[in-house]
């Protein structure tokens, strides 16, 4: 899978001073298309080839003045391949209130490849996208409401669930012997 190597653009870092200073962070979207590195990232506006926006199904801040987004991309109705080559997480500026790229990465050659639509043949890519909040205490994402599940949270649920089986099973012999013992 490509490594993206996120680079905040001015209008993120304009941004993410209005947030220093109290402002809500609202990440809006990330989306991935198959353009070439822009001249210079700083100014970038935009992916240069935009081609599908990834789902985001998750957000938390992490240590260190960092949050992770997690989008999904996956290749539902897509007619052409995409080589996944540049990746972009937007975010609302709080004093127009309008959306900008606020962090960019291309990994040129280093492409991941979404297939087209086979039917029967689902792909999904999985990004953890970690991103730059700094200080700032209002952060948040717009997240879709689709419901998505990672193997790790499913392994969980498993463990948790065998874990209250094995009590209650535990605690079923347990009422059933003292009864057995009061039938004697």
């Amino acid at each position: 899978m490509a490594e993206f190597d996120l680079v905040m653009t001015t209008a993120g870092l304009s941004v993410q001073t209005r947030a220093q200073a109290g402002a809500a962070l609202v990440f809006s979207r990330v989306a991935v298309g198959d353009g070439p590195a822009p001249p210079d990232v700083l100014t970038a506006q935009a992916l240069s080839n935009e081609r599908r926006d990834a789902t985001l199904v998750a957000f938390e801040v992490i240590e260190l003045g960092q949050a992770r987004l997690r989008a999904v991309l996956d290749n539902k109705d897509l007619l052409q391949q995409i080589l996944i080559r540049e990746l972009g997480v937007f975010a609302i500026d709080p004093l127009s209130g309008t959306e900008v790229l606020y962090a960019y990465s291309n990994v040129g050659d280093g492409y991941d490849t979404l297939p087209v639509d086979g039917g029967s043949r689902v792909a999904e890519n999985v990004y953890d996208i970690i991103t730059i909040i700094g200080t700032a205490e209002n952060v948040s994402a717009t997240l879709s409401s689709q419901v998505y599940a990672a193997v790790d949270d499913l392994d969980a649920l498993q463990e948790n669930t065998i874990t209250a089986l094995a009590a209650l099973i535990a605690l079923q012999a347990s009422t059933f012997n003292r009864h057995i013992d009061g039938m004697l």
